[in-house]
């Protein structure tokens, strides 16, 4: 009897001792399982790191070459300010030169027509070739017509 009190009371205590068992290895393959689902998310994130890291990268470098770009432009529209000034100063210098040559034909102190065509058509060209800029084709053909047809367009110089 005794022998069958003890079975009993060690089948009881190898029930919960598997019950243990088993509790614990149910415990040890959800945290297992938490573990491994835990390794995912970080190794997504760090891929969205990494992937925001490149993005960032690209986009620093696209503004970098775009103020670059803006720099060289804001020189380049300096640089065509400055031109633009010396050009309107020596247009300007010229046509003060073509009023007074103008001025002095009707004065009479130019000898020959020939004369005031060459002084003016050395004086366009000067100015033309001070400021580095080709004339139109067409323009270059109206000067031409203007200085080739008859001189009826200047004053006589006859006294």
């Amino acid at each position: 009897m005794q022998a069958t009190w003890r079975l009993g009371k060690d089948q009881t205590e190898l029930k919960m001792l598997k019950q243990e068992k088993e509790d614990a290895e149910k415990d040890h393959k959800e945290m297992q399982m938490l573990e491994e689902n835990n390794m995912k998310r970080i190794s997504e994130m760090e891929q969205e790191l990494v992937n925001t890291y490149y993005i960032t990268e690209t986009a620093i470098s696209g503004l970098n070459s775009f103020e670059g770009e803006n720099v060289g432009l804001k020189k380049g529209m300096e640089a065509l300010k400055l031109y633009a000034g010396v050009y309107a100063t020596n247009m300007d210098k010229a046509l003060a030169k073509e009023h007074e040559a103008v001025k002095n034909v009707k004065q009479g102190t130019w000898r020959s027509a020939h004369f005031m065509r060459i002084y003016l058509l050395s004086s366009k060209t000067q100015l033309i070739s001070n400021n580095n800029k080709r004339m139109p084709t067409s323009a270059w053909t109206s000067l031409r017509y203007f200085y080739s047809s008859n001189e009826t367009y200047l004053p006589s110089l006859s006294r």
